[in-house]
C-alpha cells in the first residue's frame, strides 16, 4: 500500500524537483520505505536501523 502511494503521489514532486538526479541505487522510494519502517518501529538512529535490517533481513 505504501509503495502504491509513493509511486502515484510523490513521483510528480520528485520529477519536478529532480530529486533522484544524484541517486545511483538508493532512490526516493527506497529511502521513504526505510524511513517509514524506522518510524513505525520506533528506531532511534541509522545504526539502529542498519542493525535491525541486518538481523531481520531474511524476514523482510
Amino acid at each position: 500500500m505504501i509503495k502504491f502511494s509513493i509511486r502515484n503521489n510523490s513521483k510528480k514532486c520528485v520529477n519536478c524537483y529532480k530529486g533522484d538526479r544524484h541517486a545511483i541505487k538508493f532512490i526516493y522510494c527506497d529511502q521513504f520505505m526505510v524511513m517509514s519502517f524506522a518510524q513505525f518501529t520506533d528506531r532511534s538512529g541509522l545504526k539502529d536501523i542498519e542493525t535491525t535490517f541486518n538481523l531481520d533481513s531474511a524476514d523482510l
